[in-house]
């Protein structure tokens, strides 16, 4: 991919992230950081700083959190 196609990628990118309502609040989330120096934080977690609902917490929902948090 060309260096302007990658540009436009991550700017299409940033604009879908800061236009979900998510966005600011799993920006400030935190995990723990693991002995290999990967932070992680478990997806029931993030619904609970998000205040969504047991029935609220689907796959689609699983993946909508997984692509902002990318």
């Amino acid at each position: 991919m060309s260096f302007i196609g990658r540009l436009q990628q991550k700017r299409d990118e940033l604009r879908a992230q800061q236009a979900d309502p998510w966005y600011v609040r799993l920006d400030r989330a935190h995990g723990k950081l693991g002995d290999d120096g990967v932070e992680r934080i478990s997806t029931q977690t993030l619904f609970d700083i998000l205040e969504v609902p047991q029935r609220g917490r689907t796959a689609a929902a699983g993946r909508r959190v997984a692509a902002i948090m990318r």
